[in-house]
């Protein structure tokens, strides 16, 4: 259940980073993979815990990443837990 909620809202999310306060694209992030990752969509989509949560700056429910695996292509682009995931 959770890989299946992970892979629907992969799809279409934008990752904002709170600590840095800059917008990532999943989909631009998910293209710096590399030839293998890609290979495995829900592999990749594994590889990042989300939990919901709400924005404190705008109260929408978002989120918030509770776990990335070491190497992933997430850990890589600078993402950390604590960061939000918004649609």
């Amino acid at each position: 259940m959770k890989n299946l909620i992970n892979l629907i809202l992969g799809i279409s999310l934008i990752l904002c980073s709170v600590t840095k306060a800059e917008i990532k694209s999943l989909t631009n992030i998910m293209a710096k993979a590399n030839i293998e990752e890609k290979k495995d969509l829900p592999k990749l989509l594994e590889q990042i815990t989300l939990v919901p949560t709400n924005d404190p700056k705008t109260n929408k429910t978002v989120m918030k990443i509770t776990g990335i695996h070491k190497g992933s292509v997430y850990e890589r682009e600078g993402l950390k837990v604590g960061d939000l995931v918004s649609q």
